[in-house]
């Protein structure tokens, strides 16, 4: 049997063995009838006349494109002289490449277009092949590796003998996959710190099957990441109390101080997440500043508070609104005013009498004498009245 093409001429060969012999027929002559044509079981119908191929007993004859457009066809050699120089002789060609040959495959064409109805009696399965074949097929036919997450746990199992030629590659490839698989076949991320500055770039899709979180974690790590890609924490106020607990576990590489701090955060704070001032006596003079612009409310308290204090950030006392300086008294000593101030002086510096002088028009001294009666111990400058005199006291 012979493969031919559907539809396209070609040239079938055979030998002819000479009549009530074994040997091959030399120099045969072809005339009409000779060589018949049946197409499919069809009638006999004559060919072109056969030609010896370089006198070897071998012979050809051409079949028409019209005579190969069949699925089975069988040409008879049969001698019509007689006696018969050769034996009868026939040769069946099967064609191919066709939907009417007898095999639909084209054979000669190297790239094969393949449509497979069936896989072990599964169109389904021979249909997720043709899917899979479409969207994997890469450049060169060569099989590309999907970039969506699949589960390849039960499926895949590659021994990689070399990675670009170097083995090496390899054997490090498969140590990589070996410390990293964690549960389920997921990749474990080191737990020891890396520098993937330079070498990770993650882009996500979704968190939790949520595209709008990837997107919100997208625009957190552009704004907040530093330099040395470290996080910033913003310098604009954040009511961070439902959302942020940090855990530090040492302050300046110690952890006595790490405490300290978490204490002072644990004692001092008060409602609504503010920072208490201790009760206790604390020297706060070279550390508090504070610009009041209120007290409960009152701008003015708090003006009237600033203006208590003089250059020297003492309290200057002010009780009836003269200058604490110098005090000038109300005109004259009334009598009870005078006794009262002499009795005070003289119990405090055994003093002797007390004497209201004049020394010009409208004004005076008060002076205290001691207990000798001639030495002065202090004098005052006083404004005389009617109700000014001198008070004489016992000693």
């Amino acid at each position: 049997m012979v493969l031919k093409k559907y539809g396209v001429e070609t040239t079938i060969y055979f030998p002819l063995i000479t009549r009530g012999a074994i040997d091959f027929k030399v120099g045969a002559a072809w005339v009409a009838g000779d060589s018949t044509i049946s197409k499919n079981g069809g009638n006999w119908a004559n060919t072109a006349t056969f030609t010896e191929v370089n006198g070897g007993g071998v012979y050809g004859i051409v079949l028409t494109a019209v005579q190969m457009q069949a699925a089975e066809i069988v040409v008879r050699i049969i001698d019509q002289t007689s006696p018969k120089v050769w034996e009868d002789q026939a040769v069946q060609v099967q064609t191919y490449g066709h939907a009417s040959a007898a095999m639909p495959f084209d054979l000669g064409t190297a790239l094969q277009t393949v449509d497979v109805l069936q896989i072990s009696g599964s169109a389904n399965a021979a249909d997720a092949l043709e899917l899979l074949a479409l969207n994997a097929k890469g450049a060169d036919h060569k099989v590309l590796i999907s970039t969506d997450a699949q589960s390849l746990a039960a499926t895949l199992h590659v021994d990689a003998g070399a990675i670009s030629a170097d083995a090496a590659a390899a054997d490090s490839l498969e140590l990589l996959v070996e410390n990293c698989k964690g549960t389920d076949h997921k990749v474990l991320l080191s737990a020891d710190a890396q520098d993937l500055s330079g070498t990770l770039h993650v882009d996500a899709k979704a968190v939790s099957g949520d595209a709008t979180a990837a997107d919100n974690l997208e625009e957190f790590t552009e704004h907040a990441l530093g330099t040395d890609n470290k996080v910033l924490i913003s310098g604009d106020t954040q009511h961070l109390d439902d959302t942020l607990h940090v855990m530090v576990g040492s302050v300046d590489g110690s952890q006595p101080a790490a405490t300290a701090l978490k204490n002072i955060v644990n004692n001092s704070e008060g409602a609504d997440h503010k920072l208490l001032l201790s009760s206790d006596d604390q020297d706060l003079s070279g550390t508090l500043h504070v610009d009041a612009g209120a007290i409960s409310d009152d701008p003015g308290t708090a003006d009237r508070l600033q203006l208590g204090l003089d250059a020297n950030g003492r309290v200057e006392l002010q009780p009836d609104g003269l200058d604490a300086v110098s005090v000038v008294e109300p005109a004259g000593i009334p009598v009870g005013f005078a006794q009262g101030l002499y009795e005070a002086a003289r119990r405090i510096l055994h003093l002797n009498k007390m004497v209201v002088q004049k020394t010009g028009e409208g004004e005076g001294e008060l002076k205290f004498y001691k207990r000798d009666g001639n030495t002065i111990a202090f004098t005052a400058d006083i404004i005389e009245d009617a109700s000014a005199q001198a008070v004489n006291g016992a000693s």
